[in-house]
């Protein structure tokens, strides 16, 4: 399997696109300690040989106050359709249309998949790993000179929370030879490696 590895958007044999849009410690307000903080907002793609995805946002948190609720809103506009969502905490899968901390709900607005969850009440000082998991069918570009997968792995708009670290990691299928791979990024500054 071939993967890549881009810290902090990725472009026709395959082309793939991602769009980061990380803020910086500089672009952090007067307030010396934010109420929440990504430590990370790490982003798996996992290409499947059918042409869905598979995302996993793996978000690592630090609170700096009470909080029990999160949401995500995952785009749809460019996609056949968004299924198996779940998420975690850590290793523990929260329970779909439950009540209470470690369930979840998701809807549909015919622009997003609007995602709400509900955990344990926080503290000063924690810090807490939830993922987001989910596969986009119909969301790669197919064309006669190549394909493109584009996606936007770290949402720009994350109500002025800041992110202090974040790696994209796509896996593609086997199939993909290295001649056949062009990649891009978009966001602030960013490395990108691929491996074998």
């Amino acid at each position: 399997m071939k993967k890549w590895f881009i810290s902090s958007k990725v472009t026709p044999v395959w082309t793939v696109m991602l769009l980061l849009a990380l803020l910086t410690s500089a672009a952090r307000s007067a307030q010396s300690t934010p109420p929440i903080t990504y430590e990370r907002y790490d982003v798996a793609l996992d290409l499947q040989a059918n042409g869905d995805f598979i995302v996993r946002e793996i978000q690592k948190i630090r609170f700096e106050d009470e909080f029990q609720t999160a949401f995500a809103d995952i785009p749809i506009d460019l996609t056949a359709d968004i299924e198996d969502i779940q998420i975690y905490e850590g290793n523990q899968p929260y329970v779909q249309d439950g009540e209470g901390p470690g369930s979840f709900r998701w809807e549909n607005d015919g622009s997003f998949i609007l995602v709400d969850w509900t955990y344990t009440p926080t503290q000063p000082g924690d810090v807490r790993t939830f993922t987001l998991e989910y596969r986009v069918t119909g969301g790669v570009w197919i064309y006669p000179a190549g394909n493109i997968l584009e996606w936007r792995a770290v949402p720009a708009d994350r109500s002025d929370i800041v992110v202090d670290k974040s790696v994209v990691t796509v896996t593609l299928p086997a199939a993909v030879a290295d001649d056949q791979l062009r990649y891009t990024a978009y966001g602030p500054r960013f490395q990108t490696t691929v491996t074998s």
